[in-house]
């Protein structure tokens, strides 16, 4: 089945990832600037000329934004994979948001066990919804960071009314959302034409080939609430308005010694180096080396972006499960690099 490009914003996807990034602006900023950085970037420059619409969209619904006293259980949080969870949870179950007649706390909880299973490969037996030793032994063994395992559990202790908390968060600041896609109009045009293009002419291939091998999903969207990301879901991609420019300015670099100092750079780290180490021993899967090497899961998904960008990591999906493994070739061509520019 051909994919199916859409040319406008998700509006519950981009105001929930509104809601979420406007609680921990800063941190996001910060993150933002050091994966930049981390792709062989000046972090600090390529946002400030980059990245300003997207400070603006921010900002405009910051001041729009509705609150309630219960978006600190939902958005307040740091540990970006528990806020994937609550994203993916409402993303792939759109008609709750519209009908809440048929939802019960056993249909929640039972998605959330889902969609925590595919995010952490977890392929382990699960016992019941319903028995609070079941999730607590559940929650205690996912990669979830402590304050998030505790949010999840609250929730799942109460499903059915924090859910419907949640979407009700999210349809009451749909205005807000509105009010800050409509500040930021004319460079919103351009991106997107932009990003139809780029999509239409497959210029991301990496995208492509990682979409094509971990999702089933033939929608593709833009986002500008992650705006140099790539997500994929069962039902649904979501494609960052900024990652052509990022493609552009890595094609540049390619064959440069600023591409040679990026691979050399994560080799120098030792998580990395341990990951790749690892892995010329068999693939793994991302929870596997997370707990081989005492990592957590948030860590181990940004040590992989970086080892992806560089080309010396790919992906297959087995099983259900996402497994890692060595691009021997490419390691190989680094060292011959390395051969022709040192000897």
């Amino acid at each position: 089945m051909p994919d199916k490009i859409f040319c406008e914003l998700d509006p519950v996807f981009e105001t929930m990832g509104l809601l979420f990034v406007s609680y921990n602006f800063d941190e996001v900023k910060i993150e933002t600037r050091k994966a930049l950085s981390d792709l062989g970037f000046d972090g600090e420059r390529f946002y400030s000329q980059n990245l300003k619409a997207y400070d603006k969209y921010v900002q405009v619904f910051l001041k729009s934004r509705v609150p309630s006293q219960e978006d600190a259980l939902f958005f307040d949080e740091k540990d970006s994979n528990y806020f994937l969870i609550l994203l993916s949870l409402i993303n792939e179950n759109r008609s709750w948001l519209t009908s809440s007649d048929n939802l019960t706390d056993t249909l929640i909880n039972t998605q959330i066990i889902h969609i925590c299973k595919a995010v952490f490969d977890d392929d382990s037996e699960f016992g019941s919804v319903e028995a609070l030793d079941d999730i607590i032994k559940f929650l205690e063994k996912s990669g979830l960071e402590v304050n998030a395992k505790w949010k999840l559990l609250r929730i799942m202790q109460q499903p059915k009314k924090h859910i419907t908390q949640l979407i009700n968060a999210i349809n009451i600041n749909m205005e807000a959302y509105q009010k800050a896609v409509s500040e930021i109009n004319k460079p919103m045009k351009k991106l997107l034409d932009e990003y139809i293009t780029s999509v239409n002419n497959h210029s991301d291939k990496k995208f492509y080939e990682i979409k094509d091998k971990l999702s089933q999903a033939s929608s593709i969207y833009p986002t500008l609430i992650f705006p140099v990301s790539q997500m994929m879901f069962e039902k649904s991609c979501y494609y960052g308005l900024l990652s052509e420019m990022v493609i552009k300015d890595g094609k540049a670099r390619l064959h440069s010694k600023e591409s040679l100092l990026l691979k050399l750079k994560a080799l120098s780290d030792s998580s990395k180096l341990e990951i790749i180490t690892s892995l010329k021993i068999s693939p793994k899967y991302n929870l596997e080396i997370a707990q081989q090497l005492g990592l957590t899961a948030a860590t181990m998904s940004h040590h992989m972006n970086v080892l992806l960008n560089c080309g010396f990591v790919g992906v297959e999906k087995k099983d259900g499960k996402v497994y890692y493994h060595l691009h021997k070739d490419n390691i190989k061509d680094l060292i011959e690099e390395l051969e022709q520019t040192l000897l």
